[in-house]
């Protein structure tokens, strides 16, 4: 199935944390399918802190809603505060099947020509005095969804109306529902489908309309508006109801329709928000929705009385409600951007913030448009797929890409086949005092069969090979996340092992399965060692290497801290 519309990639130049050199800067997007972002579907950004997550979201927030032009809002989001250099961004995409490059800079501003960008973020400030000083104090503002529209009376008047389709139906008894009656008039989504054919048959022969509508009515658009809001209808009805549009239309200025359009998207947004703020409030504070200085609002209660996590997730569904007023424009695309608005959210408020995002996507969908949803974020994503995302996109950012050993990525994907061809094979995997063992012909038909370097059979090449990677790891070059993992499992085991002194426990720690259990085993045995806690955090890193992606390893190893950890560790051990 070929891709109409993709973001495949974003480079960011001169902005925050990202620095002059363009191609270091780009972020490119391809998933295990090897696509990039795509339109309402959930797309999550898993980088580590420190990444640059934040400066990319403060970055595409500078393409602001009126600007022609990339304006940097403020001296220091300029990198390193030179107001002197260029800021520019890049978008590599594919929009309605037509490849393009975007860009924005202090000329142009090809983006936001093309896209809607809203960012949704935390809120907090601090409150400060009367001196300007902070009170330590964490506050938020009032939250404006968009400014409060004015009544708009489109002036319909029904027997003017039936007098006109009687003369160009030549039937002087026709009588016709009344718009009004049937609510068809304050029904924003029937509008807003409408409103295309209204333009199209604004100032034309009205006969020619009716004398078509039967092959008009094969028209994708008009199908779709009948079987969507029509399907009660005859097709003399619905014909009749098209033209009282298209007659209206006509009838008033062109600018005072869409003035009332979006007069009814606010009364309807207004109606939502107070209906979601009504479900949402779990505590006794009130959450006040106003009108107020030509804004409409949301108050929360002070912070101190409501829970934090009540908190993140009103505050992210206000957002959504501005953001889906924002893309009321005539662009078909936007860009959301969320900053890791879920990294802290329990299970119950993350539930709540799924679903909202998930329903918001799909108003925006009912809108024929497009958006591409990033959530920015630290966390493991399987975070998000044990929660209530269906088949998210996931795409590691990071500088630069694994390169795996694909003869150690085969042998850990297909180790249960090659075990219990020889249960030995485990050794492999795990410290063991045994460095001789070679089941090269034992296991020749399972590495054949599966192209796998039949040398890595033996237990001393299988250990020099990921010996050599994690070296690589060292340097900070290129190296096999994998083979890293493995390396510095049976560097730890190895670090155990030497803890215990009698043999029977020596071989009771070799024959425990987890590493992790194998340090417990130590620390059980005898009360006076006691193992350093760092042994135990990088647990998800080699005990769980098999269950999660190269993408995901490969993001927690580039991890600065983490990374200092192993090195401190192997540091500790390597002499042993």
């Amino acid at each position: 199935m070929s891709i109409k519309d993709e973001i495949q990639s974003i480079c960011i130049q001169n902005i925050k944390g990202y620095g002059s050199n363009c191609e270091n800067n780009r972020l490119k997007f391809s998933d295990s399918n090897g696509t990039g972002l795509l339109p309402n579907k959930i797309n999550i950004l898993v980088g580590h802190n420190g990444f640059g997550k934040s400066s990319f979201a403060v970055a595409l927030d500078q393409l602001n809603y009126r600007a022609k032009t990339l304006n940097i809002a403020k001296k220091d989001l300029y990198f390193n505060h030179d107001e002197n250099l260029e800021s520019s961004i890049k978008i590599d995409c594919k929009l309605d099947g037509i490849s393009d490059k975007l860009i924005a800079n202090k000329d142009q501003n090809d983006i936001r020509s093309n896209f809607d960008i809203f960012v949704i973020n935390s809120k907090l400030e601090g409150k400060g005095n009367m001196f300007g000083q902070s009170t330590g104090e964490l506050n938020i503002k009032p939250l404006v969804i968009t400014k409060v529209k004015p009544k708009v009376d489109i002036g319909y008047k029904y027997r003017v109306i039936q007098k006109q389709i009687r003369e160009l139906l030549d039937n002087d008894s026709l009588r016709i529902d009344n718009l009004n009656n049937t609510s068809y008039l304050t029904n924003i989504k029937i509008i807003n489908s409408i409103l295309p054919i209204c333009e199209k048959y604004n100032g034309r022969n009205k006969k020619t309309f009716l004398d078509n509508i039967n092959n008009q009515i094969d028209n994708e658009k008009l199908k779709k508006l009948k079987s969507d809001f029509f399907y009660e209808s005859s097709d003399h009805d619905f014909n009749v109801t098209i033209l009282q549009f298209i007659l209206l239309f006509e009838t008033i200025r062109k600018k005072e329709f869409h003035r009332y359009t979006k007069y009814l998207n606010y009364i309807q947004i207004k109606k939502f928000l107070q209906e979601t703020i009504k479900t949402l409030k779990t505590f006794k504070h009130d959450i006040k929705v106003k009108e107020t200085q030509g804004e409409l609002r949301v108050e929360l209660p002070k912070l101190s009385l409501i829970s934090n996590g009540q908190r993140d997730v009103m505050v992210f569904i206000s957002q959504l409600f501005k953001f889906l007023e924002f893309t009321q424009s005539k662009k078909d695309y936007s860009l959301l951007i969320i900053d890791e608005v879920f990294d802290y959210l329990d299970d119950a408020n993350l539930l709540v913030a799924h679903y909202y995002l998930v329903k918001f996507i799909n108003e925006v969908k009912e809108l024929n448009k497009k958006v591409f949803p990033m959530l920015l974020t630290h966390l493991d994503p399987l975070y998000f797929t044990n929660h209530s995302f269906k088949r998210p996109k996931i795409f590691y950012l990071t500088n630069s890409q694994p390169t795996v050993n694909e003869n150690i990525k085969k042998i850990i994907k297909k180790r249960k086949e090659i075990e219990e061809c020889n249960s030995k094979f485990s050794k492999f995997l795990h410290y063991c005092m045994e460095s001789d063992i070679d089941l090269q012909i034992q296991l020749e038909s399972i590495f054949n069969s599966n192209d796998i370097d039949n040398k890595l059979a033996k237990r001393e090449n299988f250990i020099d090979t990921i010996a050599k990677e994690f070296d690589n790891y060292k340097k900070q070059i290129t190296y096999c996340p994998i083979s890293v993992a493995l390396y510095l499992r049976i560097v730890i085991e190895k670090y155990g092992y030497s803890l215990l002194s009698e043999d029977i426990q020596k071989e009771e720690y070799i024959n425990t399965y987890k590493t992790i259990d194998k340090l417990y085993y130590v620390e059980d045995k005898d009360k006076d060692k006691e193992i350093d806690e760092c042994f135990y955090l990088l647990s998800p890193i080699y005990n769980e290497m098999a269950h999660k992606s190269t993408s995901t390893l490969y993001s927690k190893l580039e991890n600065k801290t983490i990374r200092k950890i192993i090195l401190d560790i192997y540091d500790k051990v390597k002499h042993i």
